[in-house]
C-alpha cells in the first residue's frame, strides 16, 4: 500500500494542471514570436537570396547581389551582376540599385497587376540575346497573354537595354523615365537604335501615368518623324483588357492607329483601326526590321478595321481599303493601285484590286475561305479572277530577261481546293516582237497545277497555239 501511494504521488507531481500547460505554451509562442521579430528579416532575406540564385542557375546565369529591406513590403537590391554561363536568352544584367515596393496582399487578391507599387532602378544595363535562348518544347496550343507588369509608379535612371540582332542590335541607351500617377513626367533617351540600323540621339518627350494610363506626348525623332501621342492604357488590366493608341507624322503624312486587346482563355481578342494619308512608304523602312528599301511609293490613303481572335483567322471581320502610288521595285513596278477587301463570316473577299502601269492595266478579284490557324493558309478553298490589258508589252517586260514588244490581253482564274492550286489563263497577243523575230498573232491557254504535298508537284502547259 505504501508503495502504491508513493507511485501515485510521483505521477501526480509529473502531471501539469491545464492552467500551467497553457501558460507554458503561451510563453513558448511568445518567445518564438520575439525571435521571429528580431531575426526574421535576415533569415528571410537569406532564404530569398538563395531562391533567386537557384532560379538564376536554372536559367544558366551566374548571379551575385546584396539584398536589403523588409521581405513583406520593400526590398532593395544592390550591386546586382549576372551573366550567362550556358544557353540563355539573357546575356548579362548589371544594376547598381533596384528598389521594389510591393504588396503581397494585393498580389494574393489580384495577381501580378497589383503586386508592385513602386519600382526604381538606377544605373542599370540589360543585354538580351534571344538567339542564345535554350530550345524548349513548344506547347501544342501556346496561349497568348497580355503583360501584367504595370506598377503604380516607375522610375528609371540611367538605364540601358540592348537586344542582340543579326543585322543591328536594338539599343535604348541612357534612358531616364519618370512615370508617376500624380505628376507629369519626362522621357529622355540619349541613343535609340532600331534593328535595321536607323537611330536617333538626344530625344525626349513628356509623359503622364494617371491610373496606369501611360501617355507619351511630342516625341520628336526628326522633322519628318514625330510621335504626337502614344497611349498604353492599362487602367483595366485586371479585367484583362489593354488599349493602345498612336498618332504620328511619318514621311510628310499622318498615321494613326488604335487597338483594344482582351485576353481570353487561350488567346487575344482584338479590335484594330488604322488610318494613313500621304505617307511615304519608304519612310516606314526606318521603323521596320527588314533592310531599308523594302518599301517604296506613297500610301495615298489607308483605312483598316479588324476584329477577331488574333491567331484564329476564321473569326476575323472587318474591311481594308488602300491607295498606293509610284511603287518601283525590281520585282514589281506600277504607277498606282487601288484595293478593297472585306472580311466576315469566315471568308475574305477581294472586292477589287486595280493596278495601273502607264497604259497597262490589271484587275483582280476573288475570295478565300479563312482557316482556323495561320498554318492552314494556302490550303483552304480560294478563287481568284485576273484580267488585264497590256498595250505596251515592252514596258511590262522591261524588268524581265526576256524582252518583248507588242500588245496583249489576258483573263483567267486561279483556284485552291484540297491543298491543290489550279490555274487557267487565256492570252491573246498581237505583233509580238522578240529577239529572233515577230509573231503577228498569238493565242494560248496556260494551265498549271500544284499540290501542296512533298513529291507530288506537277505542272502542265497544254493548249498553246498560234
Amino acid at each position: 500500500m505504501a508503495e502504491d501511494r508513493q507511485a501515485d504521488a510521483q505521477t501526480h507531481r509529473r502531471r501539469w494542471p491545464p492552467e500551467g500547460f497553457r501558460g507554458q505554451t503561451a510563453l513558448t509562442l511568445a518567445i518564438f514570436a520575439v525571435l521571429v521579430v528580431i531575426f526574421h528579416r535576415p533569415i528571410l532575406l537569406t532564404v530569398g537570396r538563395k531562391i533567386a540564385l537557384q532560379y538564376a542557375a536554372k536559367e544558366n546565369l551566374k548571379a551575385d547581389f546584396r539584398l536589403e529591406g523588409n521581405p513583406f513590403s520593400h526590398l532593395t537590391i544592390r550591386n546586382f551582376h549576372a551573366f550567362a554561363v550556358g544557353p540563355s536568352g539573357i546575356e548579362s544584367i548589371d544594376i547598381d540599385n533596384l528598389d521594389l515596393d510591393y504588396s503581397l496582399f494585393g498580389f494574393a487578391r489580384h495577381g501580378l497587376s497589383r503586386l508592385f507599387n513602386d519600382v526604381e532602378a538606377r544605373s542599370a544595363r540589360i543585354v538580351l540575346n534571344p538567339s542564345n535562348a535554350p530550345l524548349r518544347p513548344r506547347p501544342p496550343k501556346p496561349q497568348l497573354k497580355l503583360p501584367k507588369f504595370f506598377p503604380e509608379r516607375i522610375r528609371l535612371i540611367d538605364t540601358t537595354l540592348v537586344v542582340r540582332n543579326q543585322l543591328h542590335d536594338f539599343v535604348a541607351e541612357h534612358v531616364d523615365l519618370d512615370l508617376s500617377p500624380r505628376n507629369p513626367g519626362e522621357l529622355r533617351i540619349e541613343t535609340l537604335q532600331l534593328p535595321n540600323g536607323n537611330g536617333w540621339s538626344r530625344i525626349s518627350a513628356q509623359t503622364s501615368y494617371a491610373n496606369k494610363n501611360l501617355i507619351v506626348r511630342d516625341l520628336v525623332l526628326s522633322d519628318q518623324e514625330q510621335i504626337h501621342l502614344l497611349s498604353v492604357d492599362a487602367s483595366h488590366i485586371e479585367a484583362k483588357t489593354l488599349s493602345i493608341n498612336i498618332n504620328c507624322s511619318i514621311g510628310g503624312g499622318q498615321l494613326s492607329g488604335a487597338a483594344a486587346l482582351t485576353e481570353t482563355k487561350s488567346s487575344l481578342d482584338t479590335d484594330v483601326r488604322v488610318t494613313a494619308q500621304k505617307v511615304s512608304a519608304s519612310s516606314l523602312n526606318k521603323f521596320l526590321i527588314p533592310p531599308e528599301g523594302s518599301l517604296s511609293g506613297e500610301i495615298e490613303q489607308l483605312s483598316l478595321n479588324e476584329k477577331g481572335v488574333i491567331n484564329q483567322p476564321r473569326t476575323w471581320s472587318g474591311a481594308m481599303s488602300l491607295r498606293i502610288n509610284d511603287v518601283h521595285r525590281p520585282e514589281i513596278n506600277f504607277d498606282r493601285s487601288v484595293m478593297e477587301i472585306s472580311v466576315g463570316q469566315g471568308r475574305a473577299t477581294l472586292l477589287s484590286a486595280d493596278i495601273v502601269q502607264d497604259k497597262n492595266e490589271f484587275h483582280l478579284r476573288g475570295t478565300i475561305e479563312l482557316p482556323s490557324t495561320f498554318e492552314e493558309f494556302g490550303r483552304t478553298p480560294a478563287n481568284l479572277e485576273i484580267a488585264g490589258t497590256a498595250p505596251d508589252l515592252q514596258q511590262l517586260m522591261g524588268r524581265f530577261p526576256v524582252q518583248l514588244t507588242g500588245s496583249a490581253e489576258f483573263a483567267g482564274k486561279i483556284a485552291i481546293a484540297n491543298a491543290t492550286i489550279e490555274a487557267n489563263l487565256n492570252v491573246t497577243a498581237n505583233a509580238v516582237g522578240f529577239a529572233n523575230g515577230t509573231v503577228d498573232r498569238l493565242s494560248s491557254t496556260l494551265r498549271a497545277s500544284k499540290t501542296d504535298r512533298v513529291g507530288s508537284d506537277r505542272h502542265t502547259l497544254p493548249g498553246v497555239c498560234c
